[in-house]
């Protein structure tokens, strides 16, 4: 859930995706097409997305460890999607993103099905005082997709 304090921040729901594990091509189970339980991956690197506030996507793969039976071992936190995949694609471990981030098309990355169905809320969040022309183009083309 949005963090309910700041006033000025405003969250527009863009709907439910849910998370596929992001692997190096030369991963042992980037060969396998059939779904990875999460514990497959115990033993492997971990980069996560930065904690948020509000939770967000760190505390929901976090729990889905937990109850998988295992900690991840986390080797790098950062702030975006695209630069987790990138470090996956570079060999530094693995990743849980939504399975929307296939789209971005970074090389030598794999993504493979989890037999756990973890369901995530894709939000889109910006500052209510941000009227750029940019701003209000992303927003009219979320609000489309919400049809």
């Amino acid at each position: 859930a949005p963090p309910s304090s700041d006033v000025g921040m405003s969250f527009l729901p863009l709907g439910r995706d849910h998370l596929v594990a992001a692997l190096r091509r030369t991963h042992r189970m980037a060969r396998n097409s059939a779904p990875c339980q999460l514990s497959d991956l115990a033993g492997d690197s971990f980069i996560e997305f930065r904690r948020q506030k509000s939770g967000g996507l760190n505390v929901l793969i976090r729990s889905a460890c937990e109850a998988a039976g295992f900690e991840p071992c986390v080797v790098q936190t950062v702030p975006q999607i695209a630069t987790m995949l990138c470090l996956v694609g570079a060999g530094l471990g693995v990743a849980l993103v939504p399975a929307s981030a296939r789209r971005l098309g970074i090389s030598d990355v794999v993504y493979c099905e989890l037999r756990e169905h973890i369901a995530v809320d894709l939000t889109m969040m910006y500052r209510r005082c941000d009227t750029s022309p940019a701003v209000r183009e992303a927003l009219k083309l979320a609000r489309r997709l919400d049809k």
